[in-house]
């Protein structure tokens, strides 16, 4: 997903060109990074910004597709925040069909953010929309991945096919949250090379407050502790004995002999990191579209 604002703003100018002469208002184009924009010729006073009206203001992101891109991703975050919360409350509900929902979402999203650099006059295979491709193909793993969960709850006695069809949801999932992982990394890459702070030392200047430092920043992080968990989540699963090592929950095991107790609280533990991760996603989200509202509003 791209988050860096490429996109270009109309700016209404007022030239004064002298003061005999009536005040003459023009409209021009800059890119929306800030652009210095000069008069008429160079003995002309710096040209002053007129504020846009909230009309101008909504009018403008109602036409923008990186607009709605960033609203996309905070939808998707918030639904997969809400079925966090609601699998830390009560794991038990059966949320199937709502994963394969909320992962077609993702796959929209992901074509949004890839539509704007197209949008802006980039070829579909320019560099800087290789993390929007390989975000596209993440989310394209996480549908497969969420398609194979009725499969999981066959019963094991019966048949060994519950067993397999975990072991590719795992082997799908680590894939994808690498992928995604690499796409973040890149993301902040192309952020840097692309939104128009010229120098090294304005974007030094920047680093503490520019919003966009804290979107890719907890994105970024967002991505590395959702590889972590489901790698985390692998291994348990594989090994049994690296929970048993690791976690010593030798207290559970008495009470509940079964195990059942123990599984149980490792899947809340699981759930809860993952709700951290989803909630790294949100605040990421929703700076993105902070950042794109300073650029568009100014």
């Amino acid at each position: 997903m791209n988050k860096d604002n490429n996109y270009s703003s109309s700016y209404t100018l007022i030239t004064l060109t002298s003061l005999n002469e009536p005040v003459t208002v023009r409209t021009t184009t800059a890119a929306a990074d800030g652009i210095e924009l000069l008069g008429e010729n160079e003995n002309d006073e710096p040209d002053e910004y007129i504020p846009l009206s909230i009309y101008q203001i909504c009018s403008k992101l109602f036409w923008n597709l990186y607009f709605w891109s960033n609203i996309t991703y905070i939808m998707y975050a918030l639904f997969v925040i809400i079925i966090d919360y609601k699998l830390l409350i009560s794991p038990s509900p059966n949320f199937d069909n709502l994963f394969i929902i909320i992962n077609i979402i993702h796959i929209v999203n992901a074509i949004q953010y890839l539509g704007v650099w197209l949008i802006i006059g980039y070829s579909p295979w320019a560099w800087v929309t290789t993390p929007e491709w390989l975000n596209i193909i993440s989310a394209c793993l996480y549908l497969l991945s969420s398609l194979t969960y009725p499969w999981q709850r066959m019963d094991p006695e019966s048949s060994s096919l519950g067993h397999d069809w975990i072991y590719f949801m795992y082997e799908i999932e680590l894939l994808a949250a690498f992928i995604q992982l690499i796409a973040a990394v890149l993301w902040i890459y192309v952020w840097y090379k692309t939104y128009d702070r010229t120098t090294l030392s304005k974007r030094i200047i920047y680093l503490f407050i520019d919003v966009d430092i804290y979107a890719n920043g907890f994105n970024f992080l967002g991505s590395l502790v959702y590889t972590g968990t489901i790698l985390y989540a692998f291994l348990l699963y594989k090994y049994p004995f690296i929970r048993n090592e690791l976690l010593n929950r030798t207290t559970d095991s008495i009470i509940n002999s079964a195990g059942l107790q123990e599984k149980h609280r490792d899947n809340q533990d699981l759930v809860i990191i993952y709700t951290i991760a989803d909630t790294l996603f949100l605040i990421s989200s929703v700076g993105y579209l902070g950042g794109q509202l300073r650029d568009e509003c100014k």
